[in-house]
């Protein structure tokens, strides 16, 4: 199960990285300053578990976000711009994975809020999906 979660991420990578996207990989230096589409793989064995993404901001919004929610500013404007541009890019990427053959759900697990769930992709014999494209939208 590991093993095909991990090779489900990397053809995620490589679509994404095609369309045009920036991707990291879960564990990247939270000090840097970068942004795109975090791709991890969870192990667990639940709902949770599986290739799950997210929209990383850059570095100086997702600062000003966490000293609000810290300082208990909830309505400050990073934390509703924040959110606003993770749920943007969440329906981009649902677009773009649903179109290259992946099955793509709004992760379950609340301690992730705002992340995506990978359930399944084309298989291993199948090419990336822009060498298949068909030219219509």
């Amino acid at each position: 199960m590991v093993a095909e979660r991990r090779r489900i991420a990397e053809r995620v990578r490589q679509e994404l990285t095609i369309a045009g996207l920036p991707t990291l990989l879960a564990g990247f230096d939270p000090r840097a300053d970068v942004s795109g589409v975090v791709i991890e793989v969870d192990d667990g064995d639940d709902s949770a578990g599986g290739v799950i993404l997210h929209w990383q901001c850059s570095r100086a919004l997702t600062d000003q976000m966490v000293t609000a929610v810290a300082e208990r500013r909830t309505d400050d404007s990073a934390i509703w711009y924040a959110g606003a541009v993770k749920k943007a890019m969440n329906a981009a990427l649902v677009q773009i994975l649903t179109a290259a053959g992946f099955t793509v759900v709004d992760n379950p697990n609340g301690m992730h809020m705002l992340s995506l769930n990978v359930r399944a992709g084309p298989g291993p014999e199948v090419p990336l999906a822009w060498e298949t494209a068909s030219g219509t939208v």
